[in-house]
C-alpha cells in the first residue's frame, strides 16, 4: 500500500494485490525511480512449485496503480530467492540481486544479481557475486546505489544453512553503474551477523 504524508499524519493508500498467484510470495523489495516517477516492487514466487523459487518485478505509479504487467527477472532451475534492488537514477538502471541455490531449504547458496534498464529488461549476463559450497553459503543479500560515487553496494553474509548456522560474518563488493567489479569481496564486519 502507499504511504502519503498529510501534514503531521500519514494517510494509508489501499492495500495492493501485487501477485495471487498459487503457492508463495515473499520478501518483497520495493525501491523508488525517482526519474519515471515509479515503484519498482520485486518478490520471489514459488507459483512453479516450493522447490523452484523465481524472481519477479512489477511497477506501480505514486498512487499505487500498476504500471505495465508483470516481469520476470531470474527464472533459471533451482531457487532464486531474497531479492534486493537499488535504482540508479543517474544511468536509469536497476542492480538487482538474490540467493540462488540448487534447494531452497538447504541451498547451497551462492549470491548472483544483475544490471537491468529502466523498463526491467537486463543488459548483459546474470553476475556471479559469490558462490557457496557444500559447508559455506552466502545469504541475506543487499544492494544500494551511491549517487555521489555512481557505484552499487552489495552485501551479504556467509553461514551453513544446510546445518542450520544462520550467522557468519558480513560480506562486500562494489560494482559500478554497468555492474563490473570496482572493488573485490572485502569483509565488512567479522562476527556471527544475520
Amino acid at each position: 500500500r502507499t504511504v502519503v504524508r498529510n501534514g503531521d499524519q500519514l494517510q494509508l493508500g489501499s492495500v495492493i494485490d501485487v501477485c495471487s498467484a498459487t503457492n508463495c510470495q515473499a520478501d518483497a523489495n520495493v525501491q523508488y525511480d525517482s526519474i519515471n516517477n515509479r515503484f519498482c516492487v520485486a518478490w520471489e514466487d514459488a507459483r512453479n512449485g516450493q522447490t523452484n523459487y523465481n524472481i519477479y518485478g512489477r511497477f506501480y505509479d505514486t498512487n499505487g496503480n500498476p504500471v505495465g504487467g508483470e516481469k520476470s527477472i531470474a527464472t533459471a532451475t533451482n531457487s532464486q530467492c531474497e531479492v534486493s534492488v537499488a535504482f540508479d537514477p543517474i544511468h536509469e538502471k536497476y542492480m538487482i540481486i538474490w540467493e540462488e541455490g540448487i534447494t531452497p531449504d538447504n541451498g547451497p547458496f551462492s549470491i548472483k544479481g544483475g544490471i537491468f534498464d529502466e523498463n526491467l529488461t537486463q543488459i548483459g549476463s546474470t553476475i556471479t557475486i559469490a558462490t557457496g559450497s557444500e559447508t559455506v553459503d552466502y545469504n541475506f543479500p543487499s544492494v544500494e546505489f551511491s549517487t555521489q560515487t555512481q557505484r552499487f553496494l552489495v552485501t551479504w553474509n556467509n553461514d551453513d544453512i544446510s546445518t542450520d548456522d544462520w550467522w557468519g560474518n558480513i560480506w562486500g563488493k562494489i560494482f559500478d553503474s554497468s555492474g563490473s567489479v570496482v572493488v573485490n569481496t572485502f569483509q565488512i564486519k567479522s562476527g556471527e551477523f544475520t
